[in-house]
């Protein structure tokens, strides 16, 4: 008969111990994302007609385009050339103790390097609000800004619609936590990693919108990998799977008059804008989708 020592039994029984503990948080764990998933409400979207709206407005179509500011498109719209008064004030210095070097993107170049990014880098670029900090955080090269040489079709959308330029970020970091904002008004992450952590999906404007008996449809790339798209972070969202569709649903259903009342529209990574990439792609997609 084979004798064990004391201590072996009480790494044995210890071992045993955590084992029936993880396995009873895990049962645990799974009986609450049930309830997490059963939270979320049933989408039953309203007939149009019983849906009032304040305005002729009758859907929402969100189209993401990524890491560029209003100034950096836009900071010498509509004249061209002659920097608008936000532009004319940084460059002069009236909103920084040190000059800023701000410089036109070449006619004919179309991508420029990728700023530094995330947390810490934006926070250095705002420096405790003196708003002077870009050579050490972002970096030179987030210094540049496009001209209509470049940016023509987004100018076109800008004079055809209009432009926010006072839009400012949720969140001073990277991707994630501002889109998480869009989508739920807080983001349990800081940068772009993750998940986890999740946001319960009835936490999210999807269940809100399901709620209320708005109809909503999230466009993708069929191409593009899961782990590409926010939904990722939401715990449950395969509840709402139906919705979750693609760009061609999109063109369909404008063209059969089914399309929901909130859509958004997610650009693959070549599609985005997002430097180092060409804006040319994100150009040639975002204006074929809002002139669908």
């Amino acid at each position: 008969m084979i004798k064990y020592s004391k201590g072996f039994i009480m790494v044995l029984s210890i071992a045993v111990l955590l084992s029936l503990v993880l396995l009873g948080m895990l049962i645990y764990g799974m009986h609450e994302d049930e309830e997490v998933i059963s939270g979320a409400p049933q989408c039953a979207p309203q007939p149009p007609a019983h849906l009032s709206t304040r305005t002729p407005i009758k859907h929402v179509v969100i189209i993401f385009l990524e890491n560029h500011s209003t100034d950096n498109l836009f900071g010498d719209y509509p004249a061209n050339a002659s920097l608008g008064f936000a532009m004319q004030s940084l460059a002069a210095n009236s909103f920084t103790h040190s000059p800023i070097n701000l410089k036109p993107v070449p006619v004919g170049v179309y991508s420029t390097e990728d700023p530094n990014e995330g947390y810490i880098p934006y926070h250095a670029d705002w420096n405790g609000g003196e708003m002077n900090g870009w050579e050490y955080g972002s970096g030179p090269q987030s210094l540049y800004y496009y001209t209509s040489a470049q940016a023509a079709p987004l100018w076109d959308l800008a004079e055809e619609y209009g432009l926010g330029v006072y839009y400012f970020s949720p969140y001073l970091s990277e991707s994630a936590p501002n889109h998480l904002f869009l989508y739920a008004a807080y983001s349990p992450v800081i940068d772009d990693y993750g998940p986890p952590p999740y946001v319960p999906v009835q936490e999210s404007i999807f269940a809100e919108l399901c709620r209320y008996g708005v109809s909503w449809g999230y466009y993708v790339d069929p191409r593009e990998p899961v782990d590409y798209l926010d939904i990722k972070y939401f715990y449950g969202i395969h509840k709402y799977s139906p919705h979750i569709q693609s760009w061609g649903d999109f063109i369909e259903e404008i063209g059969n008059g089914s399309l929901p009342d909130v859509a958004w529209m997610i650009p693959s990574a070549s599609d985005s804008m997002g430097p180092p990439g060409s804006i040319l792609y994100g150009e040639a997609w975002a204006p074929l989708r809002s002139h669908s």
